[in-house]
């Protein structure tokens, strides 16, 4: 399948979260178009933070909610109905800390 352009990610943005719930493989690849200070999370500092501030566990809960809401509207827009094996984010100056 090729590379799907989905959208571009901004300042504060995230990506590759669900690996840190299911420690599967990331289902997206992202390429900057500018330099970009990144921040990386390993699981057990995720699950750590989550207990100890459920409030960013509630706010990462609806961003997945709506990039699966908006990756629904898409597929109903697709046609064909087929699903994408591979889908990538372009970031913009994306920068956390």
């Amino acid at each position: 399948v090729d590379d799907k352009y989905l959208g571009t990610l901004g300042p504060g943005s995230h990506f590759a979260e669900l690996s840190l719930f299911d420690n599967e493989v990331r289902s997206t690849t992202v390429v900057a178009k500018t330099n970009c200070t990144l921040f990386s999370l390993e699981q057990d500092h995720f699950r750590s933070l989550m207990l100890h501030r459920p409030g960013l566990l509630l706010a990462l809960c609806k961003a997945l909610s709506d990039r699966l809401r908006e990756t629904n509207r898409a597929l109903v827009h697709c046609g064909e109905g087929q699903l994408l094996a591979k889908t990538n984010f372009v970031t913009d100056s994306v920068s956390s800390s």
